[in-house]
């Protein structure tokens, strides 16, 4: 479950390490998830005023591990397809573009 959350890490961080997200999980507000590729570790971030409490996604339940892959999967899923979308747009305005030279 850890490889496939790292992906999906690399994939929406852009080729960064590191998400920034608001996601509830059992009351409790996750604010970033980070992938260490060194340690390889994922570690929850939850932020409270000046303080930054690091919890290792070993630790967490594997049924809160299944909610985390999930919720990010979505993401994922949306930001493709909207990529997409952007991307077969760009493609018929620059076809009707040519067209019209």
């Amino acid at each position: 479950m850890k490889d496939k959350v790292a992906e999906i890490i690399v994939i929406l961080g852009i080729g960064l390490n590191e998400i920034i997200i608001t996601m509830e999980l059992n009351g409790v507000t996750i604010n970033s998830i980070e992938w260490s590729p060194e340690e390889d570790k994922i570690y929850l971030h939850i932020f409270d005023d000046d303080l930054d409490l690091e919890i290792d996604f070993d630790d967490v339940s594997d049924s809160n591990q299944e909610i985390i892959f999930s919720r990010l999967s979505q993401i994922t899923y949306n930001w493709v397809g909207g990529v997409s979308s952007f991307l077969f747009w760009v493609t018929e305005y620059l076809s009707l573009f040519c067209l019209a030279m």
